[in-house]
């Protein structure tokens, strides 16, 4: 990396979170603002990784170029002396030898720009899914649709990938096919020409010179074509490593500064009422700190790395977030010592009236044991009352029972004699009567008493129908009264 050689300068080991002035060992305060952040990652892109890159085809170009210039010189004067080579075999070993490694060299090199175009379209392709990765990304789905997206684009990319192999195995196939075919024909004239060829050597090897002449087109075609590898290799890296986020969400995140603290707050010392109430040990207190100072370092040397697009200013905000949650932490452990304290003072009166209560209610409890005494008294004198109710109910049935027998007997009488009624019993105007079930009798009708046979006596009025029927003398013959067993005939 470019700053893999920079120096740090540690501060002495003083802990953010002590109780003092913390100095800034950079002299420098930094304010963050988005906008700005942008414009620099436009003027701090690693222009040297990209000088290095061209400064190294510069010079693999201009030696190739220099090489194949002194070797067309030499060829132009080197003189073959045909004579020397008055055995025609050899002669033809030679040729025949140069003429397949020049073969060979042009093949190998068409084989290596074969497998260069073949990263080449792999890479366009890894560079198109990964953007498409971006954009579901950006799309702010829920989880489980986003994983479900990025699994499928990633399953599409091998396809693509898989296609491209296919497509260029045949091209690498056949090329490998004729190099090893050549290198056969190679490996033959040199077991035919072994021994003729050892006093030709170094004109052999002035004229294997002269192949890089006609090699170096394609060769500077291999150059060009490894130049557009590293270049679209050096895009899909800058891109994955140095993203730039589209998701609004994160947008949002990033650029909303409300509630947001950018500097660390000092922290309260450990508070021994903590350790008391069993909230938290000083070791924990200590141990939560520690990781709070561990996470700031790394952050801080992130931070020293020249990351550009979205990558500087989302570490910035993981910083800030941080801080704040650090602060907000604070905060609420403040507010809860404070509730606490309340709290301990409200339940230490509450406790003093429950013991006030607690006394009370032994007091009651012995007034209760007391009355608990008097309750199995009164128990026994309820059993008591209980069985002489008991003895009354079934006085009460005997009665019911008996004054079923006597309306019974009633109504046989009244269905012999054909009588609507007798009178049962009289108090001054006040009657009960017993009424013959088959007439059904209502409030406010009107009957004549009658005695013996068509003696006549007066009237009454029903006045009610509840368990025994009442009614009252509305008229009587003077010197008459009603008496029980009177006759009743109802006006219809």
């Amino acid at each position: 990396m470019a700053n893999a050689n920079e120096i740090e300068k540690k501060a002495n080991g003083t802990s953010r979170f002590l109780p003092k002035e913390i100095k800034d060992i950079d002299a420098v305060t930094e304010f963050y603002d988005l906008e700005t952040e942008l414009i620099k990652t436009k003027r701090n892109k690693n222009l040297l990784l990209y000088f290095s890159i061209l400064l190294f085809f510069t010079v693999v170009i201009g030696s190739v170029f220099y090489f194949t210039k002194i070797v067309e010189q030499q060829s132009k004067d080197f003189e073959i002396n045909i004579s020397d080579l008055e055995d025609l075999r050899l002669k033809d070993v030679i040729d025949s030898a140069t003429r397949y490694e020049n073969n060979l060299d042009l093949l190998k090199i068409q084989l290596d720009i074969i497998k260069i175009n073949e990263k080449k379209e792999i890479l366009i392709v890894q560079k198109q899914y990964y953007q498409n990765e971006i954009g579901i990304l950006a799309k702010d789905l829920n989880d489980q649709k986003t994983d479900k997206l990025i699994l499928e684009n990633r399953n599409a990319e091998l396809i693509a990938i898989e296609a491209i192999n296919s497509n260029f195995k045949l091209s690498t196939t056949k090329k490998e096919q004729e190099i090893s075919k050549i290198e056969s024909e190679i490996e033959k004239e040199k077991e035919t020409g072994e021994n003729q060829k050892s006093k030709f050597i170094s004109n052999i090897d002035k004229l294997n010179a002269i192949k890089n002449a006609k090699l170096k087109k394609e060769h500077d075609s291999g150059v060009v074509a490894l130049k557009e590898y590293y270049e679209a290799y050096v895009d899909y890296i800058v891109l994955k490593y140095n993203p730039v986020f589209k998701s609004k969400r994160i947008t949002n995140i990033m650029e909303n500064k409300k509630g947001i603290i950018n500097q660390y707050s000092y922290l309260d010392s450990f508070d021994e009422f903590l350790l008391f109430e069993g909230v938290f040990t000083q070791y924990d207190f200590k141990s939560f700190r520690t990781k709070i100072d561990k996470f700031f370092e790394i952050t801080d040397r992130l931070n020293r790395i020249p990351y550009f697009n979205s990558i500087k200013p989302a570490i910035k905000k993981i910083n800030d977030l941080t801080y704040s949650i650090s602060h907000d932490y604070e905060n609420l452990i403040k507010r809860i010592k404070q509730v606490v304290k309340s709290k301990n003072t409200i339940i230490a009166s509450k406790n003093l009236v429950i013991d006030t209560r607690e006394e009370t209610i032994r007091n009651k409890n012995q007034a209760i044991t007391a009355l608990n005494s008097n309750l199995i008294l009164v128990s026994l004198e309820v059993e008591d009352k209980e069985r002489i109710i008991r003895e009354k109910e079934r006085t009460i049935t005997n009665k019911d029972q008996s004054l079923q027998i006597y309306q019974n007997a009633l109504t046989i009488l009244m269905q012999q004699y054909s009588e609507g009624g007798f009178i049962i019993q009289v108090q001054s105007n006040q009657l009960d009567i017993y009424v013959n079930p088959a007439i059904s009798v209502k409030t406010g009708m009107i009957a004549g008493i009658y005695r013996k046979d068509e003696e006549y006596i007066g009237e009454l009025l029903i006045t009610s129908i509840d368990d025994t029927i009442k009614a009252t003398v509305t008229a009587l013959i003077k010197n008459k009264t009603a008496q029980p067993f009177d006759k009743l005939i109802f006006r219809f």
